[in-house]
């Protein structure tokens, strides 16, 4: 009980954000791109200032895309940010919806780490036209040598 109610004010911290700022992840030649299309938020530990302009940012923002690039390749992108990390890591785990019902795993996980407290990872996945597919992105922060996770699921758009 004690965890959900933890948790669950989280949740909602999360939906909020996910509902005031947008990211596009895009695909070039020369590697990931993010732009952030509404707010700027700014990563600085210390609190904006007042008049200073700054969005004071907040505890924890993770946000996912998973997009369909060709019918038989698709990328995936994580970006998170946690006040204070010393550093991220995220998996990213490719799965299909087997005949039971349930996801499977394919293939190995993309893994990036990153030692800061923000980390854009992306990863190109081979799928396949019959299938129905997801990720699942698992983001560990180490903050104050203290570690903690959050798991995501993001269905394949078109």
């Amino acid at each position: 009980m004690k965890r959900l109610n933890v948790f669950l004010p989280l949740l909602v911290v999360l939906g909020l954000l996910a509902s005031q700022t947008a990211f596009a992840a895009a695909s070039s030649e020369d590697g990931f791109v993010e732009e952030l299309l509404e707010n700027k938020v700014y990563l600085d530990d210390e609190p904006a200032s007042e008049g200073s302009g700054q969005i004071v940012p907040f505890a924890v923002s993770t946000t996912l895309s998973f997009t369909k690039l060709s019918s038989t390749k698709a990328q995936a992108a994580v970006i998170a940010a946690r006040t204070g990390a010393s550093s991220i890591k995220s998996t990213i785990q490719l799965q299909y919806l087997a005949s039971d019902g349930t996801y499977k795993n394919t293939g190995t996980a993309a893994v990036q780490t990153a030692k800061s407290s923000r980390i854009r990872h992306a990863a190109k996945f081979t799928i396949s036209s019959k299938k129905t597919y997801r990720i699942k992105a698992t983001v560990k922060y180490v903050k104050s040598g203290t570690s903690s996770s959050a798991t995501y699921y993001k269905a394949l758009s078109s």
